[in-house]
């Protein structure tokens, strides 16, 4: 993950994370505020491109930062 401040446990759930997404790409972490699951897993479309997390259709999409919520690059065989 990259960040040096983050605690043991809070590296060892992003690690999590990071497997299901490689386990799973053909999905993408999306909200609804108006849902009482707030957070869910759905398929992913085209136009969600190489996001982990879906953008609001009805926001732009920033002009800097933007990366980092794409698809991180899989580790190399064997180093997990």
């Amino acid at each position: 993950m990259g960040d040096t401040s983050l605690s043991q446990r809070q590296r060892a759930e992003g690690q999590r994370f990071q497997r299901r997404l490689h386990a799973s790409p053909n999905l993408i972490l999306d909200y609804r505020r108006e849902s009482a699951q707030g957070f869910f897993w759905r398929e992913r479309t085209p136009g969600d491109g190489t996001l982990i997390v879906a953008w609001p259709k009805d926001e732009s999409t920033p002009a800097n930062g933007i990366e980092l919520l794409e698809m991180p690059v899989p580790p190399p065989s064997g180093t997990r």
